[in-house]
């Protein structure tokens, strides 16, 4: 991701044709027989929109992580989770999930809910 490393492409998973893509990838790898996937930063393809910059915070000049607000958790991430979810259902698929700066234990329960259909468990550093 473009947050990383400049060179790295950030895929705009608001498009139809990227989720597409990425669907397309998975069934891929899935029909040569991998099991599942490790998802890295996984909470991070949902961006909001206009990409807002960070307010300065009066303790360090700037909030931690820098604009995590607007990255982690974003407001279609659970659409675009349960979307990864269905193919990995019709492969009886695994999946984990890296999920870093969670704001809130509820958020990481929904992404792992057995109902939801979205992954099957996270790992979170910070906890």
């Amino acid at each position: 991701m473009h947050l990383f490393d400049k060179t790295q492409p950030d895929l705009n998973w608001d498009n139809p044709e990227v989720r597409e893509a990425v669907e397309h990838v998975m069934r891929f790898w899935l029909d040569q027989g991998v099991d599942g996937f490790r998802l890295d930063v996984i909470n991070f393809i949902s961006k909001y929109p206009g990409l807002p910059d960070d307010i300065k915070d009066a303790t360090n000049g700037f909030t931690y992580p820098l604009g995590a607000k607007y990255y982690a958790m974003g407001p279609r991430l659970h659409e675009y989770l349960r979307g990864i979810g269905r193919v990995l259902k019709e492969y009886d698929a695994f999946s984990v999930g890296e999920m870093p700066f969670v704001r809130g234990a509820s958020e990481v329960l929904k992404s792992v809910a057995s109902d939801r259909g979205e992954l099957a468990m996270t790992f979170i550093f910070e906890m």
